[in-house]
């Protein structure tokens, strides 16, 4: 069982709580450590505990010691969730699990205006905490993001955003499901020129539009002869403004 706490806002705007986070180190040094890979805010360790009193704890010392801070952020729109996680594991150990939010708990949640969620993760496949790797974000270092981002916003469909922050290059993104999408001009970013390679991956992609996309990567004049037909699929494969391989398939529909 783990406790973080969330402080998102929008990207456009995520910028703001940086200095919210540096006061916060001041107190607590280290507990703040930049925005997360979404840009969208950042996260804060609470406890890791498997006894839901240590957690209960935490979080009103947290609360007590970051309460101006928290306000601050919603203040500035931010949402400031505290979630307590339980994986598999945690259930399996006990017959019965009862968190109890007593009411000072609940009157330190609400003097500062954050919210408490409760995560029950039941499937099987779920990491515990991260000590498991998952896929977080695809990041994208271009030639020309601007015909990158194009690409996939207008033939493959992803729903990206030009991105404007302040002090920072001009970039795009989107969530996809549970993942970041992030197009970056790899001129501005010369720390990562002997790793970064446009057009090195290869990216394959669900979908249930698939006559769409067709649509208009003709259109665009994206040729569009790499499409086969299968049983159990369709298939349609493209090359990104950067040469990256993009397969697009849509499963056949049940009779």
């Amino acid at each position: 069982m783990y406790t973080v706490v969330r402080f998102t806002l929008d990207r456009a705007r995520a910028q703001q709580l940086v200095p919210l986070g540096e006061k916060m180190n001041e107190a607590d040094p280290g507990v703040f450590d930049g925005l997360r890979a979404k840009q969208d805010g950042f996260a804060c360790e609470v406890e890791r505990s498997d006894l839901w009193g240590d957690h209960y704890r935490a979080i009103r010392a947290f609360i007590s010691l970051h309460r101006d801070r928290v306000r601050d952020a919603i203040a500035l729109g931010a949402d400031v969730t505290f979630d307590v996680a339980i994986d598999q594991e945690d259930r399996a150990a006990r017959m019965a699990l009862v968190l109890r939010c007593p009411p000072d708990l609940l009157a330190d949640l609400s003097s500062c205006g954050a919210s408490f969620e409760l995560s029950i993760y039941s499937g099987g496949d779920e990491p515990r905490s991260l000590e498991q790797p998952r896929l977080d974000q695809i990041f994208f270092a271009s030639y020309d993001p601007m015909a990158l981002a194009g690409f996939y916003r207008d033939i493959v469909g992803l729903p990206l955003q030009e991105l404007h922050v302040e002090s920072e290059p001009t970039r795009w993104g989107c969530d996809v499901g549970s993942i970041y999408v992030s197009i970056h001009d790899q001129a501005d970013l010369p720390e990562m020129a002997g790793f970064i390679k446009p057009g090195a991956i290869n990216l394959f992609w669900k979908t249930e539009t698939l006559d769409a996309i067709l649509d208009r990567a003709r259109v665009a004049g994206v040729s569009t002869e790499d499409y086969f037909e299968y049983p159990d699929c369709r298939v349609l494969r493209l090359r990104d403004p950067d040469g990256n391989l993009v397969r697009l398939e849509q499963p056949a529909r049940s009779a």
